[in-house]
């Protein structure tokens, strides 16, 4: 598990880094309910994604703003990309990377990181 709590931890840092090149620059538009999404979720979730799959690229994943699918295989990631979408929105620093990485079913470890 070091290793890939390792490389999530590095992740998760370039997620926090991307959404920080936003942070006061972007705007929220209503998605669905009362969820937002701005630029900095895609952002952050393409980043996210490309890096998780040069790392594990037999893993599966579920991202949150991207279509859902079943996922497949032993491993599965948990994805969001910015947990805290309003107040990112609002300039309010109260905002996270949330990664979690599920085998077989059960939750194998989680990586949240606050810039």
């Amino acid at each position: 598990m070091p290793d890939i709590l390792a490389r999530a931890i590095k992740i998760a840092h370039l997620a926090g880094a991307e959404l920080m090149r936003y942070f006061g620059k972007v705007r929220a538009t209503p998605k669905s309910g009362l969820d937002l999404l701005t630029e900095a979720d895609l952002a952050s979730e393409r980043l996210i994604l490309s890096k998780l799959q040069e790392e594990f690229p037999d893993h599966a994943y579920i991202a949150e703003e991207s279509p859902t699918s079943t996922p497949a295989g032993e491993w599965v990631w948990y994805i969001d990309p910015l947990d805290g979408t309003s107040n990112f929105s609002r300039c309010d620093p109260h905002f996270a990377v949330a990664l979690g990485l599920v085998q077989k079913g059960i939750p194998y470890l989680g990586v949240v990181y606050n810039q």
